[in-house]
């Protein structure tokens, strides 16, 4: 199943220039639009500073959890293994599983609803654009995908879980 997800996207590489540019866009460059949309978010919010901070440290956390996963279950590239379009350059000797960009965009969009859940709908929207644009351009399988996803998520309810028991047990003590 995960190939035919995989074929039945990157299929439609290569045949449609806006789909392709959108795809490339999100596989390569949403992530930087994110990150601003995360400091537009945060500095609204009045709340930059633990915004800012906690979705660094689930970026962090998330990437930490992946060179993890990729250290003991090493999955080489689709265009590596299978006949794909590949829209981008990427090194073929790169761990496939999980996707770090998913899982960084996640861990960020996570953070993001945390605090507020319309902004946070953007972020996920902007978070599964990327991931879909990863199986799209053909450097990630759809599992790979699906487990940044987890992951991202994951560390960003953990750190916000974190910070939060953090604070309220500084509120005590103070």
């Amino acid at each position: 199943m995960d190939l035919d997800i995989l074929f039945a996207i990157n299929s439609l590489a290569g045949k449609h220039i806006v789909l392709d540019n959108l795809a490339i866009f999100f596989a390569v460059w949403a992530i930087f639009a994110l990150l601003i949309y995360l400091c537009a978010f945060a500095l609204k919010s009045g709340k930059w500073f633990t915004v800012i901070a906690e979705s660094i440290f689930a970026a962090i956390t998330a990437y930490g959890i992946n060179a993890l996963i990729g250290a003991f279950f090493f999955r080489y590239r689709p265009f590596v293994v299978h006949q794909l379009t590949q829209l981008i350059d990427h090194s073929s000797t790169d761990k496939s599983f999980p996707s770090d960009h998913t899982a960084i965009a996640f861990a960020i969009a996570t953070v993001i609803t945390a605090y507020n859940r319309k902004a946070g709908i953007v972020a996920l929207l902007i978070a599964f654009f990327i991931g879909l644009g990863r199986i799209y351009v053909g450097v990630h399988y759809p599992t790979d995908v699906i487990g940044g996803i987890v992951v991202g998520v994951c560390a960003g309810v953990l750190v916000v879980n974190i910070a939060r028991m953090l604070l309220h047990s500084r509120r005590k003590t103070a």
